[in-house]
Protein backbone atom coordinates (compact mmCIF):
# COMPACT_ATOMS: atom_id res chain seq x y z
CA UNK A 1 0.00 0.00 0.00
CA UNK A 2 1.27 3.45 -0.90
CA UNK A 3 0.65 6.59 1.09
CA UNK A 4 -1.25 9.22 -0.91
CA UNK A 5 0.08 12.75 -1.27
CA UNK A 6 -2.44 14.13 1.24
CA UNK A 7 -1.28 11.71 3.94
CA UNK A 8 2.40 12.34 3.16
CA UNK A 9 1.86 16.08 3.50
CA UNK A 10 -0.07 15.61 6.73
CA UNK A 11 2.66 13.49 8.27
CA UNK A 12 5.41 15.90 7.23
CA UNK A 13 3.54 18.76 8.87
CA UNK A 14 2.96 16.53 11.89
CA UNK A 15 6.68 15.77 12.02
CA UNK A 16 7.50 19.48 11.86
CA UNK A 17 5.92 19.81 15.30
CA UNK A 18 9.32 18.94 16.70
CA UNK A 19 10.20 22.53 15.82
CA UNK A 20 8.29 23.50 18.97
CA UNK A 21 11.13 21.94 20.95
CA UNK A 22 13.61 24.43 19.53
CA UNK A 23 11.25 27.32 20.20
CA UNK A 24 11.06 26.17 23.82
CA UNK A 25 14.82 26.55 24.21
CA UNK A 26 14.74 30.07 22.74
CA UNK A 27 11.42 31.38 24.06
CA UNK A 28 10.62 29.11 26.99
CA UNK A 29 7.76 26.67 27.61
CA UNK A 30 5.26 29.36 28.57
CA UNK A 31 5.52 31.48 25.43
CA UNK A 32 5.84 28.48 23.11
CA UNK A 33 2.89 26.72 24.76
CA UNK A 34 0.70 29.81 24.55
CA UNK A 35 1.77 30.30 20.93
CA UNK A 36 0.70 26.73 20.09
CA UNK A 37 -2.67 27.30 21.76
CA UNK A 38 -3.14 30.53 19.81
CA UNK A 39 -2.45 28.64 16.57
CA UNK A 40 -4.95 25.96 17.63
CA UNK A 41 -7.56 28.64 18.34
CA UNK A 42 -6.75 30.27 15.00
CA UNK A 43 -7.50 27.05 13.12
CA UNK A 44 -10.70 26.63 15.16
CA UNK A 45 -11.91 30.09 14.16
CA UNK A 46 -10.77 29.54 10.59
CA UNK A 47 -12.80 26.32 10.36
CA UNK A 48 -16.00 28.29 10.99
CA UNK A 49 -14.98 31.24 8.85
CA UNK A 50 -14.45 29.04 5.79
CA UNK A 51 -18.08 27.90 5.96
CA UNK A 52 -19.42 31.45 5.87
CA UNK A 53 -16.72 33.30 3.94
CA UNK A 54 -18.80 33.61 0.76
CA UNK A 55 -21.67 35.23 2.67
CA UNK A 56 -19.23 37.59 4.38
CA UNK A 57 -17.68 38.57 1.06
CA UNK A 58 -21.08 39.41 -0.43
CA UNK A 59 -21.64 42.01 2.28
CA UNK A 60 -18.25 43.67 2.00
CA UNK A 61 -18.35 47.24 0.64
CA UNK A 62 -15.10 46.67 -1.25
CA UNK A 63 -13.75 43.37 -2.56
CA UNK A 64 -10.23 42.75 -3.81
CA UNK A 65 -10.09 39.79 -6.15
CA UNK A 66 -6.34 39.17 -5.69
CA UNK A 67 -6.67 38.96 -1.89
CA UNK A 68 -9.63 36.60 -2.14
CA UNK A 69 -7.71 34.34 -4.52
CA UNK A 70 -4.73 34.34 -2.16
CA UNK A 71 -7.01 33.46 0.73
CA UNK A 72 -8.64 30.64 -1.24
CA UNK A 73 -5.20 29.28 -2.18
CA UNK A 74 -4.26 29.19 1.52
CA UNK A 75 -7.43 27.26 2.37
CA UNK A 76 -6.80 24.83 -0.50
CA UNK A 77 -3.27 24.22 0.77
CA UNK A 78 -4.54 23.30 4.23
CA UNK A 79 -7.34 21.16 2.79
CA UNK A 80 -4.79 19.27 0.69
CA UNK A 81 -3.28 17.70 3.83
CA UNK A 82 -6.35 17.55 6.05
CA UNK A 83 -8.24 14.34 6.73
CA UNK A 84 -11.96 14.41 6.04
CA UNK A 85 -13.15 12.19 8.91
CA UNK A 86 -14.27 15.02 11.17
CA UNK A 87 -17.29 17.28 10.81
CA UNK A 88 -15.16 20.26 11.83
CA UNK A 89 -12.63 21.45 9.28
CA UNK A 90 -8.96 21.48 10.31
CA UNK A 91 -9.71 19.32 13.36
CA UNK A 92 -6.36 17.55 12.98
CA UNK A 93 -4.45 20.84 13.12
CA UNK A 94 -6.62 22.12 15.99
CA UNK A 95 -5.94 19.08 18.18
CA UNK A 96 -2.28 18.82 17.15
CA UNK A 97 -1.40 22.31 18.33
CA UNK A 98 -3.70 21.93 21.33
CA UNK A 99 -1.79 18.81 22.35
CA UNK A 100 1.56 20.56 21.98
CA UNK A 101 0.48 23.71 23.78
CA UNK A 102 -1.15 22.05 26.76
CA UNK A 103 1.73 19.59 27.19
CA UNK A 104 4.27 22.41 27.34
CA UNK A 105 2.14 24.36 29.82
CA UNK A 106 1.02 21.49 32.05
CA UNK A 107 4.23 19.50 32.48
CA UNK A 108 7.71 20.43 33.72
CA UNK A 109 10.19 21.70 31.12
CA UNK A 110 11.89 18.49 29.99
CA UNK A 111 8.80 16.32 30.34
CA UNK A 112 6.87 18.69 28.09
CA UNK A 113 9.61 18.55 25.48
CA UNK A 114 9.75 14.75 25.48
CA UNK A 115 5.95 14.53 25.22
CA UNK A 116 6.00 16.73 22.13
CA UNK A 117 8.83 14.69 20.58
CA UNK A 118 6.96 11.40 20.99
CA UNK A 119 3.83 12.94 19.48
CA UNK A 120 5.60 14.55 16.52
CA UNK A 121 8.17 11.88 15.71
CA UNK A 122 6.66 8.65 16.98
CA UNK A 123 3.17 9.15 15.62
CA UNK A 124 4.44 10.35 12.23
CA UNK A 125 6.92 7.51 11.69
CA UNK A 126 4.47 4.86 12.87
CA UNK A 127 2.01 5.99 10.20
CA UNK A 128 4.54 6.40 7.39
CA UNK A 129 6.30 3.10 8.06
CA UNK A 130 3.04 1.27 8.69
CA UNK A 131 1.51 2.41 5.39
CA UNK A 132 4.60 1.60 3.31
CA UNK A 133 5.94 -1.52 4.99
CA UNK A 134 3.25 -2.70 7.38
CA UNK A 135 2.60 -6.38 6.61
CA UNK A 136 1.70 -7.83 10.00
CA UNK A 137 -1.46 -6.41 11.54
CA UNK A 138 -1.76 -6.42 15.31
CA UNK A 139 -4.52 -8.36 17.05
CA UNK A 140 -4.96 -5.49 19.49
CA UNK A 141 -5.85 -3.08 16.70
CA UNK A 142 -6.25 -4.49 13.16
CA UNK A 143 -5.81 -0.97 11.74
CA UNK A 144 -2.22 -0.90 13.02
CA UNK A 145 0.80 -2.96 12.02
CA UNK A 146 3.74 -4.17 14.08
CA UNK A 147 6.14 -2.62 11.58
CA UNK A 148 4.55 0.79 12.01
CA UNK A 149 4.38 0.57 15.79
CA UNK A 150 7.99 -0.59 16.17
CA UNK A 151 9.19 1.97 13.61
CA UNK A 152 7.48 4.79 15.49
CA UNK A 153 8.90 3.48 18.77
CA UNK A 154 12.46 3.36 17.39
CA UNK A 155 12.25 6.85 15.87
CA UNK A 156 10.81 8.41 19.03
CA UNK A 157 13.36 6.61 21.21
CA UNK A 158 16.33 7.78 19.14
CA UNK A 159 15.24 11.42 19.10
CA UNK A 160 14.43 11.38 22.83
CA UNK A 161 18.00 10.21 23.51
CA UNK A 162 19.20 13.70 22.60
CA UNK A 163 17.20 15.14 25.48
CA UNK A 164 17.11 12.54 28.24
CA UNK A 165 18.57 9.32 29.62
CA UNK A 166 18.12 6.00 27.72
CA UNK A 167 15.72 4.48 30.25
CA UNK A 168 13.50 7.57 30.21
CA UNK A 169 13.58 7.68 26.41
CA UNK A 170 12.61 4.00 26.39
CA UNK A 171 9.68 4.59 28.75
CA UNK A 172 8.46 7.66 26.84
CA UNK A 173 8.59 5.99 23.42
CA UNK A 174 7.01 2.82 24.82
CA UNK A 175 4.09 4.63 26.45
CA UNK A 176 3.50 6.84 23.42
CA UNK A 177 3.43 4.00 20.91
CA UNK A 178 1.31 1.84 23.21
CA UNK A 179 -1.29 4.61 23.31
CA UNK A 180 -1.04 4.97 19.54
CA UNK A 181 -1.59 1.24 19.13
CA UNK A 182 -4.53 0.74 21.49
CA UNK A 183 -8.02 1.27 20.00
CA UNK A 184 -8.87 4.10 22.39
CA UNK A 185 -11.43 6.61 21.12
CA UNK A 186 -9.35 9.65 22.02
CA UNK A 187 -7.45 11.54 19.34
CA UNK A 188 -3.73 10.63 19.25
CA UNK A 189 -2.78 14.30 19.24
CA UNK A 190 -4.08 14.51 22.81
CA UNK A 191 -3.74 10.93 24.03
CA UNK A 192 -0.04 10.48 23.22
CA UNK A 193 1.50 13.62 24.77
CA UNK A 194 -0.75 13.54 27.84
CA UNK A 195 -0.04 9.85 28.50
CA UNK A 196 3.71 10.31 28.09
CA UNK A 197 3.69 13.43 30.25
CA UNK A 198 1.70 11.83 33.06
CA UNK A 199 3.89 8.70 33.15
CA UNK A 200 7.14 10.70 33.14
CA UNK A 201 5.79 13.08 35.76
CA UNK A 202 4.95 10.07 37.93
CA UNK A 203 8.45 8.67 37.45
CA UNK A 204 9.98 12.01 38.43
CA UNK A 205 7.89 12.06 41.62
CA UNK A 206 9.23 8.58 42.40
CA UNK A 207 12.80 9.90 42.23
CA UNK A 208 13.77 9.11 38.65
CA UNK A 209 15.89 11.77 36.97
CA UNK A 210 14.27 12.94 33.75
Amino acid sequence: MKMNKKEIGRQLIHLSGIGAVFFVYFLGSLITGIGALVISLGFFILSFYVKVKHDIRKNLPVRIKELEELEDSFHDLINSVEREASGIMYMGAILFFLGIGTSLLLFPFKIGIISVIVLSVGDSFSTMIGVHWGRHKTKINPKKSWEGTLGGFAAAFLVCLFFTRPEIALAAAGVGMLMELLPIKINDNLLIPFSVGIVLWGLSLCGFLI
